[in-house]
Formats: C-alpha cells, structure tokens, sequence
C-alpha cells in the first residue's frame, strides 16, 4: 500500500510542506535511519528488516534515491550502501 505523507508525519524534522509517497516498507526504514540505525544500509539489509525479496528492496531504494531521500554512497558492487541525504536531528 503506498502512502502519501508529509516528511515531518514521516519523523519530525527540519522540512516541511513536501509531500512524498512512500510504501510501509520505506517508512519503517526511513524512520530507522532517524533513529540512528548503526551500520550500513544495504539492500539486503532492507529485505531482512522489510521482510521482502532482495530484488523489491533494491527497487525501493532506487526510489528513494530518485526521490531525493537517499543516496548512494562511495563503494560499488556487493559493497553498494546507501545514507539518507537528510541527516537526523543531533538530540544530544
């Protein structure tokens, strides 16, 4: 099911007013990612955490990335990792 929600409903942040369809599955990722999730995001930690095949992860990471949430970090290969480009609030 694909849901359209506001960044801010997604986690509360800094943008506003933007709104991006996003499935359950990124949600939950997403919302990991602000929560600090240690490590590096690879699609096949996304199938493990969404509880998908490997191959529907990699396409909701690619769009996320199209839409300007994550991006691709330096690496390639079975190294591909992938950050949100907006970092999450320093609580500390």
């Amino acid at each position: 099911m694909l849901t359209t929600m506001s960044l801010e409903l997604v986690r509360s942040s800094e943008i506003e007013g933007e709104d991006i369809a996003v499935n359950e599955r990124q949600r939950k990722i997403i919302n990991m990612q602000f929560d600090g999730f240690f490590g590096k995001l690879t699609s096949g930690k996304w199938a493990k955490i969404g509880k998908c095949l490997t191959d529907t992860a990699l396409n909701d990471i690619r769009d996320l990335v199209n839409k300007g949430l994550l991006k691709k970090n330096d690496g390639g290969g079975r190294s591909t990792n992938y950050s949100l480009v907006i970092e999450p609030a320093d609580n500390g």
